[in-house]
């Protein structure tokens, strides 16, 4: 249970909901708030143990926050009964720092932000090391470093042997933060935590281009602030863990989002990313204040 509340911090999901509502510090939320969700290449055994871990171990329902329609009717389909849709947590942080989802980008960026691209790789978790300098071969031969930045996630952030092998390329290195831990003190802001989507957004917004090895929420956001998003597959061939749901996964993605594997503008699909993040369904803070129970971090 400890994991399903804990995940709410990741990205600082739960910090930019309750800043929304004003909620003031030393709080989470009583809900399971997801990073991303449903998808239809799911195995039956991972829907029914997705739910399960949705209640207490006395089996009473944690509610759950969605992004979207389709996820939560995904979710009483399999027995919730408090499946609620918010929106991504991303677009109430967009509003937070007064920045309108969707809208044109008009203001001007700092020196060099508007005309180098930014790579955005896999990156490593606790439980997983992706061993990112095994593809330095293949981004600099495809990403010239003149022209491209790369943000790389906490843990290949602080990894020596990765900044070196990329700095070493000539490439300038960003981070947005600590992603958190899903297991020890989740709620600790350290490592610029709570900040994290902010951060990314100020890393992203004004580039030309956004490039990834994989359909990743990164490039939901990006194309929501208007950055073109171009997946690019073979810069990065990470080991599939199940390879039977990572090609059923990939197939899936490159049939609904095929215009960000071939980089097409994303204002002309704005349609589909609304609907993906859930913008219809954004809350006011008062009617997202009482929908919400908030309980005190522990000490």
């Amino acid at each position: 249970m400890s994991v399903t509340l804990g995940e709410q911090f990741a990205y600082g999901h739960a910090d930019a909901l309750l800043r929304y509502i004003g909620a003031k510090t030393g709080f989470s939320i009583w809900a399971y708030v997801p990073h991303g969700g449903w998808h239809p290449f799911w195995p039956p055994f991972y829907e029914r143990e997705y739910v399960t871990k949705r209640r207490t171990p006395l089996g009473k329902e944690i509610p759950q926050l969605l992004w979207n329609a389709e996820w939560a009717d995904r979710a009483r389909l399999l027995g919730a009964k408090q499946a609620h849709v918010i929106g991504a947590p991303w677009l109430y942080e967009l509003m937070n720092d007064g920045v309108v989802p969707f809208a044109e980008v008009t203001q001007s960026g700092t020196a060099n932000s508007q005309t180098r691209g930014l790579y955005i790789p896999s990156h490593s978790i606790e439980v997983e090391d992706v061993q990112l300098e095994s593809t330095l071969e293949r981004v600099t031969s495809t990403l010239n470093p003149s022209e491209f930045d790369i943000l790389l996630g906490w843990l290949d952030y602080v990894n020596p042997r990765i900044r070196r092998g990329f700095e070493e390329a000539g490439y300038r290195l960003f981070c947005a933060g600590f992603r958190s831990s899903a297991i020890y003190t989740p709620w600790s802001p350290a490592g610029g935590r709570a900040q994290f989507l902010s951060n990314f957004r100020r890393i992203v917004e004004h580039r030309p281009i956004v490039v990834a090895d994989d359909l990743t929420t990164a490039c939901l956001y990006s194309a929501s602030i208007n950055v073109r998003v171009h997946i690019v597959p073979h810069l990065f061939y990470k080991k599939a863990v199940a390879p039977h749901f990572m090609s059923a996964r990939e197939a899936y993605l490159r049939d609904q989002f095929a215009w960000m594997y071939d980089g097409e503008d994303p204002r002309g699909h704005h349609g589909q990313i609304k609907e993906y993040l859930g913008f219809p369904h954004l809350l006011s803070p008062s009617e997202l204040r009482n929908l919400i129970q908030l309980v005190p971090i522990p000490e």
